[in-house]
């Protein structure tokens, strides 16, 4: 069997679904239970009952319920009654007012429908909505008391909750005629006075009581005594006469008002009333009215602002106010009593202005608040006169609203004009952020600057010292910008004028606009110096740093950083009396050192360019040895051989002092002990430079060159010409017993030769065997060995030959 398209077998299941959602859905119960009114009838309930009301086949749900509520459907056609004056949108459409499926936790004629239709209380209902206005007693009643099911839960069907009530009086009230009279009640009694007063009588075209004279009860105007009682009037069988206004109402107005108001229309003074009243309207002041002309004679003329305003904007509401209170006779100038103070008492008498006490007009026109009339000149009466720029300035610059997000909905927001801040920091930020607040005692801002321009700064009168660094020496000759760098461009201030760099040390520290060239090393000397503990250093070194504080502080004179040296005018005038060498360097200036110039061990600059540099640019080593830059002329032989220290003295100093290089050194110099070479006898006697002769043919340029050795060949001839060499070295001293002379001998002719003597040759001379002999290239020498000790070698035949 073959296997159905399984496309087809998608589109069946998916409609099977569908029919399965859509029964279930029509299986769904309402969405919420019905009010008790309408469960109780039997065809509104169950699926059969939706459609009884929300319609179907064209049939609307407004439609539904007004084919039950027949009384509503004839109010919404005719337009009376309560639904008849709703707005239409919502009188057709029930639903938002009487909300359905709520059971009657949400009644169908309760606060809710009632507000939705406009009616926030139901005890506030307006009843005139229904042709029947409740006044005077009626008006106290509850709904309840003329409705009897306006606070039931449950109607039953066709029965009402409001509608059909009867309106005829006899319905509620006994009727005291007992029928006599056919005409309504109405006719003659109302409902806001009591039945006695028969306040709906019609009273005639004589006199008719509309308005106010239709209030009082008779007796009011007719007392029961006197021409105007009724009684009377019936017996004499004619109507009332005519009266006056005056003759009943006692006249709130001025008689100069009366009298003028009188003859502008050229009536009597006591017929002047019916200008402005009329007894048409409610009361006596309600609908009275009031042109220009008759305005003015009050006193207050209705010109600009004032034309055209309605009186209710001036004058209060007559059911709510006494004729004092709604006229209280104002004048033009009285502002206040009529508007409410937009500076919020600032200008009231006792106040701080200068303007206290001062009336509206002083600053303001009477056509118009704005703008105002407060000029340059009045403003000079306050503490804060305007000039300069201020003359131009806004108002509203200066004087802004103490809180302005509540201007419109509260006084609090009033702008501040009589304890307006008069200080320039009140109004403008301050440019130099804090960095002259010192100022501010002594005169703030107007110590440098004027009101006509920011900038308009007299350098001449400007004392800079006030800003904690006083223009002295070359400082004073320098032109503004050049500390002062102008920016490219106009900071948050709006200006281009630069801001000096704070210091670490403050602003009034060199370094805040000059580099230090001596790249802090003066600071760490000093640091150390400030931080010295005597206790902490060794007994031995006390006396040197002690020293060096006290010629610091001494020389120094309280000034701090670079002015501890220098002074403005010139930089490189240092005072070499004044500069401690050795306590600033550790390098004490003594001896020749002392005469040099600073140049001669300070050479140019590299890192700085400056004409005196580190020394350590200069010179490599340690800056206190002195053959880091003097060469050794001993070229490090005394290192070699020498003592490391000379009672405590090392390197040159064991010999040398830093006076003079020579002198004093023989005395000084141990020769033995530094050449192993002890200067005895002759020697001790001879001038240094008859061993160290000259010239020194190296770089020392010393005036002692050095030895040729120690033995006696290297300084002297060898007058025996080798006779004596033992294995190519003549030892002297054999025979030469001291230095002090050559003939001083020590030799033992008997020991040291192969020849002793004896009393014969003893006697002889030593010349007599020893006999000079000349050498080929000039000069003789005497011989001593080889010789021979045979006496033929000497006594011989051909001797005297062979000896000459």
């Amino acid at each position: 069997m073959k296997v159905a398209d399984p496309r087809v077998l998608l589109s069946i299941a998916s409609l099977a679904l569908v029919v399965m959602l859509v029964v279930i859905d029509l299986g769904r119960t309402s969405p919420g239970p019905l009010s008790s009114t309408h469960a109780a009838v039997a065809e509104l309930v169950g699926q059969d009952g939706c459609v009884q009301c929300h319609g179907s086949g064209g049939v609307t749900l407004v439609q539904a319920c007004l084919s039950c509520h027949t009384a509503i459907e004839e109010q919404l056609a005719d337009g009376h009654g309560f639904h008849g004056a709703l707005d239409a949108e919502i009188a057709r459409a029930c639903a938002s007012c009487h909300v359905e499926h709520h059971g009657d936790d949400v009644p169908l004629s309760g606060a809710m429908a009632f507000a939705r239709a406009g009616v926030p209380e139901i005890d506030g209902f307006d009843h005139g909505h229904t042709q029947f206005g409740l006044e005077g007693a009626h008006d106290e009643l509850r709904c309840a008391e003329c409705h009897a099911n306006a606070d039931a839960v449950t109607l039953k069907k066709g029965e009402p909750r409001f509608l059909g009530a009867e309106q005829a009086c006899a319905t509620c009230h006994e009727d005291p005629h007992e029928g006599t009279y056919s005409e309504s009640c109405a006719t003659c009694h109302g409902q806001e006075h009591p039945f006695a007063a028969v306040a709906s009588f019609a009273h005639g075209d004589a006199f008719p009581l509309v308005g106010a004279h239709g209030r009082p009860g008779c007796s009011d105007c007719h007392p029961l005594e006197g021409v105007h009682s009724i009684a009377t009037l019936a017996n004499l069988g004619r109507p009332e006469t005519e009266r006056a206004c005056s003759d009943c109402h006692e006249n709130p107005h001025t008689s100069d008002f009366v009298a003028t108001t009188a003859a502008l229309a050229s009536l009597r003074v006591e017929n002047a009333c019916v200008l402005c009243h009329d007894a048409v309207h409610d009361s006596f002041t309600v609908g009275a009215t009031i042109d220009e002309p008759q305005h003015a004679a009050t006193g207050f003329a209705l010109d600009a602002p004032h034309a055209g305003l309605d009186c209710a904007a001036c004058h209060q509401d007559a059911a709510v106010a006494t004729f004092a209170e709604r006229f209280p006779g104002r004048s033009r100038s009285d502002c206040a009593s009529c508007h409410e103070d937009p500076h919020v008492g600032q200008f009231d008498p006792g106040g701080p202005s200068a303007f206290a006490g001062a009336s509206c007009v002083d600053c303001h026109t009477l056509d118009a608040f704005h703008p105002h009339a407060f000029d340059t000149e009045q403003h000079g009466s306050t503490t804060f006169p305007l000039t300069g720029a201020h003359v131009a300035a806004d108002c509203a610059g200066c004087h802004v609203p103490e809180h302005p997000e509540l201007l419109d909905e509260s006084t609090l927001g009033a702008v501040n004009f009589a304890s307006a801040e008069s200080t320039c920091a009140a109004c403008h930020a301050d440019a130099h952020e804090g960095g002259l607040a010192f100022l501010e005692n002594a005169g703030g801002c107007a110590e440098c600057h004027t009101t006509t321009a920011f900038d308009d700064v007299d350098r001449e009168t400007f004392d800079h010292g006030r800003a904690h660094f006083a223009l002295t020496g070359a400082h004073a000759a320098l032109d503004c910008a050049k500390c002062h760098t102008e920016a490219s461009e106009p900071d948050a201030f709006g200006r281009t004028f630069g801001r000096v760099a704070e210091a670490p040390q403050g602003h009034a520290a060199c370094s805040g606009c000059h580099d230090d060239v001596h790249a802090g090393r003066f600071e760490e000397v000093a640091a150390l110096l400030d931080a010295y503990d005597r206790s902490d250093v060794p007994a031995i070194e006390r006396p040197v740093l002690d020293g060096a504080l006290a010629a610091i502080d001494h020389h120094a004179d309280g000034r701090i950083g670079c002015a501890r040296c220098h002074g403005t005018d010139d930089f490189a005038a240092v005072d070499r009396k004044v500069f401690e060498h050795g306590a600033w360097t550790g390098f004490a200036l003594d001896g020749a050192h002392d005469a040099i110039s600073c140049e001669s061990c300070h050479g140019p600059g590299a890192a700085t360019g400056r004409r005196f540099g580190f020394a350590h640019e200069r010179w490599s080593g340690p800056l206190d040895a002195c053959a880091t830059c003097h060469t050794d002329p001993h070229l490090g032989a005394f290192d070699r051989t020498g003592p490391a220290d000379v009672d405590g003295r090392v390197g040159c100093a064991r010999c040398h002092t830093t006076s003079g290089f020579v002198g004093g050194v023989r005395e000084r110099f141990d020769h033995d002990r530094w050449t192993e070479f002890a200067l005895t006898d002759s020697h001790a006697a001879a001038d240094c430079a008859a061993c160290h002769t000259l010239p020194r043919a190296d770089a020392t340029g010393m005036h002692l060159g050095l030895a040729q050795g120690t033995s006696c060949a290297d300084c002297h001839t060898d007058p025996h010409l080798g006779q004596f060499d033992v294995n190519g070295r003549t030892d002297c001293a054999s025979c030469h017993a001291a230095p002090t002379t050559f003939a001083d001998l020590r030799f033992d002719h008997d020991v040291d030769t192969r020849f002793p003597l004896d009393a014969q040759h003893a006697a002889l001379d030593c010349a007599a065997c020893h006999r000079a002999n000349p050498l080929p290239g000039g000069g003789e020498v005497v011989r001593y060995k080889p010789l021979g000790t045979a006496c033929v070698d000497c006594h011989g035949l051909g001797f005297e030959e062979e000896q000459r």
